[in-house]
């Protein structure tokens, strides 16, 4: 019913969704997108940083607010490459063509899209499918539903987990607390090495992260109490914000 809509309509004009859009425009570009239930914006600015630091000049399109792009969700580049945080609600992930698909994990998310886990799970294999041969899958090895999906796709898998002797190399980099941004960083690490940054430049754009807009934010300090906010609203997510919590301060109430 929208007045704009049906006048564009009238006119048979192109009437392009959010993700139909950006789909158009993965196909002009060398596109990267990151997936999964959690973790998409943060894995997402890490890769953005890391290519930043490689002088790739990456476009970036990130699903929170981000300080070093000038506290705004979108970095314009000049180079070939298009880092883009794909969603998987609404299957709006399936629109997009990358050569490099990052999934952080996969969990019982959107299930007002997708109504079962294993309806998730299919959504996600048909994405993963739209990879290329000559194409980069980086996967965590340590969430089983995507070592089930990612496992099919072969030779075209990186994978990553926190047993890697990477993470060890990752962890004093992070300036952002918790293990899930240890796995974070490192399917950031991963995927800058699959397509071609120097050592040292992944070391430096993940230095520089210094977190999301609601992402673990801190807001000051009322009365003695550190006052944090935080996105995460799925369990999984509380659960990893409140180890995050314990883990920068041991010694506190939380």
């Amino acid at each position: 019913t929208n007045p704009e809509f049906k006048e564009a309509i009238r006119r048979n004009l192109a009437v392009r969704s959010y993700p139909e859009a950006l789909g158009e425009l993965t196909r002009t570009y060398e596109t990267v997108t990151v997936s999964g239930a959690h973790g998409k914006s943060t894995t997402t600015a890490f890769i953005g940083l890391i290519l930043e630091e490689a002088y790739f000049n990456p476009t970036v399109i990130v699903g929170a607010k981000i300080p070093e792009f000038g506290n705004s969700n979108f970095r314009k580049g000049g180079g070939p490459y298009l880092v883009l945080e794909a969603d998987e609600w609404n299957r709006s992930f399936l629109n997009y063509s990358p050569e490099y698909a990052v999934v952080t994990n996969i969990d019982a998310e959107h299930l007002d899209t997708y109504k079962t886990f294993d309806a998730v799970k299919a959504a996600f294999a048909e994405y993963l499918a739209k990879i290329p041969e000559r194409g980069v899958i980086v996967a965590n090895a340590d969430d089983p539903a995507l070592q089930e999906v990612a496992g099919k796709f072969g030779s075209r898998v990186v994978w990553y987990s926190l047993s890697d002797p990477e993470a060890a190399r990752v962890r004093p980099l992070l300036r952002i607390p918790g293990e899930h941004n240890v796995s974070n960083a490192l399917a950031a690490y991963k995927l800058g090495r699959a397509i071609g940054a120097r050592e040292e430049d992944i070391v430096r754009g993940i230095a520089r992260f210094g977190g999301a807009w609601r992402r673990f934010e801190f807001h000051g300090i009322t009365g003695g109490a550190v006052v944090i906010a935080d996105y995460g609203h799925h369990p999984r997510e509380i659960i990893a914000t409140l180890a995050a919590a314990r883990e920068r301060f041991p010694m506190r109430r939380i």
